[in-house]
This record gives C-alpha cells, structure tokens and sequence, in this order.
C-alpha cells in the first residue's frame, strides 16, 4: 500500500494503516535528516500552496488543503521556493535546481556540483542559487541555461537575496559577498565565522541586509558594503520584518524587536524556542516548539496564547489574506486561523517520520549528547483516532523513544512526560491511504 500526503480527513486509522505507517516510522528513523517535516517557507501564489518537505516531495496544495500534485526529487527539500511569472523555482539536496510551471510541469532543472541547500532568488528574469559546490549561479529563467557562476572557495550557507540591485549571500567561510549582476564581486565583509540560515530565505529591508552567523552577531549592512550596526545576540537567530521593525527569534526562546537603526525595542520571552514572527497587520503571531502559538501586539505583550494540542513547531509561517500558513517539525501543512489561533486545516506529508539534524564532524557519543539536548521529543509511531462533535480527538499515541534502542513508551500531552499505557496521549498526526 502506498501512502501519500494528503488532507486530514475524519477517517479512522484501519489496523492495516497502523502497521503500513509503523514499518515506514521503523524504516526511515534510520535515515539521517530524512522524513516528512517541513523545513521550508512556503509560497503562496495564485490560490496555490507551494513548499517542498524533507520526504524528497514538492508539493502544491489549493488553499483548503486540497493536494493537486506533487513533483518528486532525488533528496530532501529545506530551501524555501520562488515564484515568478507563473513559475516555481526551487533548490534541492539533490543538486538540482528545478523550474515548473503552477500546473507541476517541469520546464528545465540545473545540475551544480554539490547538494542544495540555499534558497534561490528571482531578478530581471534570472534566478540565483547557490550550491555546497562553492558556486552561485545566476541562470535564465526561460531555458535554465548558464549565465554565469561565480566561486567563493567555500560552502555558501545562506539563501541568496537581491539588495539595490546587487547580489548578496553569506558564506561558510565567514564573509558577506556582493556581486554585480555581471557575477563581478563588488565587495566583501569579512566577519570571520560562518553564515548559515539553513535554507531559510535571506532577509532584506528598506535597502540593508540583515544577517547573522555564528559568532552570535546580528549585522546591518548597506548595499556599499558598511556595517550600520552589529548587536550580540549570544544566540541563533530567525530574522523576519514588518513595517519598520526587524524582529529576531532566537533559540533560547527570547524574542527581541529591534529599530532599523539597531535600537531594542522590547523583548519577549517564549518558553521553547520560536518560529519567525509575522503579522496580518493586527498583531503579532509565532509558533513555539512546545505546541504553544502566540498572539503579541506590537508593543511586546501577551495577547493570546493557545495550545493547539498538536505537539508541532510550525518553522517559517506566512500570512496571506489573513490566513496564515507553514509547515512543521511532525509532518504537517497547516492552515491557522489568526482570530482564535486555531487550525483551519492540516495536511500530512507522505512520511510521517520526523526529520532531524545531524551534525558532521561529532564523534558518536557527543552526537547522542547532542540530540537528547535538541530533540528530546520522541517519534510519533501510530494512533488511533475517533471524531467527536465533528472534531478530531486522539485517544492513543504510540511513539518510539527516540534515543533507546527502538523500545515503545507512552507520553502525555505536551509535556512528552511518560505515562502508563493507552492515557497517556497527545493530539497528533493521522495516516490514511489516499
């Protein structure tokens, strides 16, 4: 039986489902970084949804959840995706980049010489991205053809962004590069530790670049290459704008809003880490790890806070036409309601095994250590289901305890505390044969 990602539906699990999506969970947890989760930011454009998961699938969905094709790759999808002109462009680990149509046609891809990562960026009907070959390539939208490629020497850890017409990214060797939209590099900043975003798109506004690597600076930098301003964060950042304001999640869960001028404006303390911020113009809105999603004004306080019992952290979420949209860590499309903070819908990608980060260069035990730091949650297995009132309410989750040896445990809502047998439960993912 084959299982494809699908809208969640009031369909109770059959035995014979639990068992398909048990064998899957067993087989691909061995699988470093792999799974359905959803790294990526999503697009939307035209009444479609378009992102791209860690199950090797791009997919579009219409705005009520609906699948109306996905586009398979040869690896994992993290870098977010690009529209132009009726085209969907987007990178893969594969080493391809891809442009199809909205109707999910391929018209060309391109193949760099290492895995892709970082997100491409649209100017002037040319499309950039970069590659771990060292490369970026600036390539014509109409025909995929080579326009020209220039070389840095070392991995290029962020997306590409277009800043006053110049091209910007920051590499892992820890410099800033600007190019002419020749590939002639203009200039470059040397900050000395790497940039790395994880294929999240590179933030530009009201002409400055804002960046942040791995010495815990956040910079501002002009299109003439000039520093404005660096703040210490002592933590990794998610950057997003609105309006005049830069705002920075960090991983210890602090959220700082900042002036364009560098000034702190407040901050907020979430207690997990958080998604990036967005808006739909009345408020501010994140996602935190713990299942948690907040409404904040614009001042920094507490406006709404609402459990929304999926145990999921939604990464890049979007708005649009007061919607707003993101996928998650457990392998799930959402559509969120900012009125009440409540889910509109939820698709399921076609792996419900949830990705994880592996870092090279740990020996084994510290790469153990690692993970029962940052990913202390364990892999959702099976559940069963029922429907009450026309609402979803799970009644049992099964998950395997993911740093034992493949032993089964039960785990309470929210908390992951381990319970005793089938009442320990939390709300979840559903599997289901389209």
């Amino acid at each position: 039986m084959r299982l494809q990602g699908r809208r969640f539906v009031g369909r109770r699990q059959s035995a014979g489902e639990a068992k398909t999506v048990n064998a899957m969970a067993k087989q691909d947890m061995k699988a470093a970084g792999e799974g359905g989760s959803v790294w990526s930011r999503v697009v939307v454009e035209s009444g479609r949804i378009f992102f791209g998961a860690l199950d090797k699938l791009f997919y579009c969905l219409d705005t009520r959840g609906n699948l109306l094709w996905t586009f398979r790759t040869g690896d994992r999808i993290t870098a977010s995706s690009v529209a132009s002109k009726g085209r969907i462009y987007f990178c893969s680990m594969d080493g391809h980049i891809y442009a199809l149509t909205f109707d999910g046609k391929e018209l060309w891809k391109y193949r760099t010489g290492d895995s892709m990562y970082s997100s491409p960026v649209v100017y002037d009907d040319v499309v950039y991205c970069a590659s771990m070959d060292g490369y970026v390539y600036a390539l014509s939208c109409a025909d995929g053809k080579l326009v020209w490629k220039f070389h840095v020497g070392s991995e290029i850890g962020t997306g590409i962004g277009i800043l006053n017409g110049r091209v910007v990214f920051g590499a892992c060797s820890g410099t800033v590069y600007c190019l002419g939209l020749d590939g002639k590099m203009l200039w470059d900043y040397k900050a000395g530790e790497e940039f790395q975003n994880y294929g999240g798109p590179l933030w530009i506004h009201e002409g400055v670049l804002f960046i942040s690597n791995t010495n815990r600076y956040l910079y501002a930098i002009d299109s003439n290459g000039n520093v404005k301003w660096k703040y210490f964060l002592n933590d990794y950042p998610i950057l997003t704008t609105y309006r005049d304001t830069l705002y920075a999640a960090l991983s210890n869960g602090e959220l700082l809003a900042f002036s364009l001028s560098g000034k702190v404006l407040w901050t907020y303390k979430f207690p997990t880490k958080a998604s990036a911020v967005v808006s739909d113009g009345k408020a501010l809105y994140a996602s935190c790890e713990n299942g948690d999603f907040y409404s904040l004004s614009f001042n920094g306080t507490l406006l709404r806070k609402e459990y929304l019992n999926i145990g999921d952290f939604v990464v890049w979420p979007v708005v649009h036409n007061g919607i707003i949209y993101g996928g998650g860590d457990l392998c799930y499309f959402y559509a969120l309601d900012p009125k009440d903070l409540g889910i509109l819908w939820k698709f399921a990608t076609s792996n419900p095994v949830r990705s994880e980060w592996r870092m090279v260069g740990f020996a084994p035990e510290k790469e153990e250590e690692r993970k029962k730091k940052y990913y202390g949650r364990p892999t959702l297995v099976s559940e069963k289901m029922a429907y009450v009132d026309g609402k979803a309410v799970v009644q049992e989750q099964k998950f395997s305890e993911a740093y034992s040896s493949g032993a089964t445990t039960y785990f309470k809502t929210g908390v992951y505390e381990q319970g005793s047998g089938p009442s320990g439960y939390q709300m979840g993912r559903k599997r289901a044969e389209r």
